[in-house]
């Protein structure tokens, strides 16, 4: 990387990402990252997207341009093309791919992709040609922080998913201060702590849906079930959940 690319990187990359950070798993989300592409690359367009083979999933988008839905249309019919090259020719493990894509309108466009924990997530980058192609210093910027980029819609999409599964929870099952009052009552030993984990395990939630929920780290989360699970001499969330029902059964018998 050239002296002028670690400079745009170090002055408006590393202050840019407080917004991004911030707006991880919130309706904000896209409007922060859509701030900090354009800062560091002058990008008008990015659309984000799960690949698989023959399929393109689209996760997110955001423009700071009138034509949002075209770019999105051609960032789209890109995506699965541009996700096919580095398969075919070797270019994926050694980190996040960087490289130009043509898309179907006048724009010129990048497209970076990478695995996050098994599932392959791709970004493409554009903008219209009135502000010209991206340089090479602007590429080397890109393929700096591509990786932190993919990590961030990584986290953002779990995230979310751990918010639905919170609130589909709810609507089936009512207050998990409910369950919580349960346990405390029927299984003692456990602290209030273990006891709120153990509640959220219950009604099916994740590990980052727990953590989010409680405001704690998800290795957290993994220490208080394996207290809880101590405690309560079982090894899976299974025998959790039997655990339970007996009890629960057992305590309607003596009522």
């Amino acid at each position: 990387m050239d002296s002028s690319a670690v400079f745009s990187h170090q002055t408006i990359g590393a202050t840019g990402w407080q917004g991004p950070i911030d707006s991880v798993g919130t309706e904000r989300f896209d409007m922060q990252l859509m701030r900090s592409l354009e800062d560091l690359a002058g990008v008008e367009h990015h659309a984000s997207f799960i690949m698989t083979r023959g399929e393109t999933r689209l996760l997110t988008a955001d423009a700071g341009i009138q034509s949002h839905c075209e770019l999105a249309a051609a960032a789209r019919s890109a995506a699965q093309t541009a996700w096919e090259r580095p398969h075919r020719s070797g270019e994926r493990g050694g980190g996040a791919v960087v490289f130009r894509i043509k898309p179907a309108i006048p724009c010129d466009g990048v497209f970076v992709c990478d695995e996050r924990d098994g599932v392959s997530y791709g970004l493409a980058l554009m903008r219209t040609l009135h502000r010209g192609r991206f340089t090479e210093t602007e590429l080397d910027c890109l393929r700096s922080v591509a990786g932190t980029w993919l990590s961030l819609i990584s986290k953002h999409q779990r995230l979310l998913a751990a918010k639905r599964q919170i609130d589909a929870g709810s609507a089936l099952l009512g207050s998990v201060l409910e369950i919580e009052e349960k346990l405390r009552r029927m299984m003692p030993s456990l602290t209030p702590r273990e006891a709120q984990v153990c509640a959220r395990l219950l009604r099916g939630m994740s590990t980052p849906g727990i953590a989010l929920d409680l405001s704690v780290r998800e290795d957290s989360v993994a220490t208080y079930r394996k207290r809880a699970y101590r405690r309560l001499y079982i090894g899976t969330q299974f025998e959790l959940v039997q655990l339970f029902v007996t009890a629960c059964v057992t305590a309607d018998l003596h009522q």
